[in-house]
């Protein structure tokens, strides 16, 4: 009979154990979920930030090469205006080149 209510102890002892190792589980199971989410949720708003300040980086430096471009082309279609029509020579070089 003391072989039965050692066997039952013994038996007892382990279902604690077990229980003590699932309830551990699920702890640190929440622990890791709740960290994760929270170091998700700090990814996310590190993410956004630097997407917002990159973004804001590219337009402004979109925005000045647009305008030193706008600037270069307006200076070259001054010089084109500002240079004489010379019809002469040009019809000069055209009766040389096509041999007229």
């Amino acid at each position: 009979m003391a072989d039965s209510s050692v066997i039952t102890h013994l038996l007892k002892v382990e279902s604690e154990a077990a229980e003590l190792v699932t309830n551990a589980q699920k702890e640190a199971d929440a622990k890791i979920a709740e960290t994760r989410a929270k170091a998700d949720a700090e990814f996310a708003a590190a993410y956004e930030s630097m997407q917002k300040e990159l973004s804001a980086d590219y337009e402004a430096k979109a925005q000045a090469v647009r305008q030193s471009h706008q600037a270069e082309i307006d200076a070259f279609k001054k010089s084109v205006e500002a240079t004489e029509r010379d019809d002469a020579a040009f019809a000069s070089f055209i009766t040389r080149i096509a041999g007229i």
